[in-house]
């Protein structure tokens, strides 16, 4: 009996070790299925949680304006470099490419990182609050919005993407990675950003703390390429006294290519 429970032991890391080798296979097959890209970060620097039961991330408190709050459902973890770590989407969940004619008039002009960052300044994240586009205001009379007060939070808004947000298009970086915009946006309070720490069974309390150990900044990056119709969203969490988000992406540019 101790000679099996030796051997057990012994054995459990070439399993754990075999598990993440299926599990980043499995990974690359789905980036290649679901957006059209080739994900080729080497094996060795690609981590799987096994924490808690869904790894997703939120940004901020809930605002009054919008019901609940915008979240990441995170995959797996790439250390890029000492000063760099990311976590990359969750490819399990994502939906396959649209039909042409789904994506032909679609403008992606307000990624998911935007909404990341303003829950994480404590605005209202949607775009159709922000921007009015459901048209009348439904529901209690104390919830409706002038034309003064609708414009002002646009501005408010205008103003902070201006600040944090950047957009990338037809460069060398979009040719290098095949995409047709890239957003990188700073989420600029990171005492905020967790692992749904309110959800004890979503609480990835070691994950969260491996990530943010090292960085004093976290990005939103997202690569989106028309025809894919989804982007690739990625977390990234850096030190910015070693390196900048501008040099970690071109680094992870090296590994995926849209095709």
């Amino acid at each position: 009996m101790r000679r099996t429970l030796n051997l057990v032991i012994l054995l459990m890391p070439a399993f754990t070790a075999m598990a993440d080798n299926d599990m980043y296979k499995e990974y690359c097959q789905l980036m290649k299925e679901k957006r059209n890209l080739t994900f080729s970060v080497p094996e060795n620097a690609v981590s799987f949680q096994s924490e808690g039961s869904l790894f997703v991330f939120s940004f901020g408190e809930r605002v009054e304006e919008v019901a609940g709050c915008p979240i990441f459902m995170a995959g797996p973890i790439v250390n890029l470099s000492e000063d760099c770590s990311l976590v990359m989407m969750d490819i399990n969940s994502a939906e396959k490419p649209r039909p042409e004619a789904y994506s032909d008039n679609r403008a992606y002009d307000f990624p998911a990182s935007t909404a990341w960052m303003l829950s994480n300044c404590s605005y209202p994240w949607a775009p159709w609050y922000i921007y009015a586009t459901r048209g009348i205001d439904m529901g209690d009379d104390s919830m409706k919005r002038s034309d003064e007060e609708i414009a002002a939070l646009q501005k408010q808004v205008a103003r902070l993407r201006a600040k944090y947000e950047r957009l990338i298009e037809n460069d060398e970086l979009t040719r290098k990675i095949g995409c047709d915009r890239v957003f990188i946006v700073r989420i600029p309070d990171m005492v905020k950003i967790c692992t749904n720490r309110d959800v004890p069974e979503y609480y990835c309390s070691n994950a969260e703390a491996m990530l943010k150990a090292n960085a004093t900044e976290c990005y939103g990056v997202e690569f989106y390429k028309h025809s894919s119709y989804e982007p690739l969203k990625m977390l990234f969490f850096i030190n910015g006294n070693n390196t900048t988000i501008d040099e970690c992406v071109a680094k992870m540019a090296e590994y995926v290519r849209f095709e």
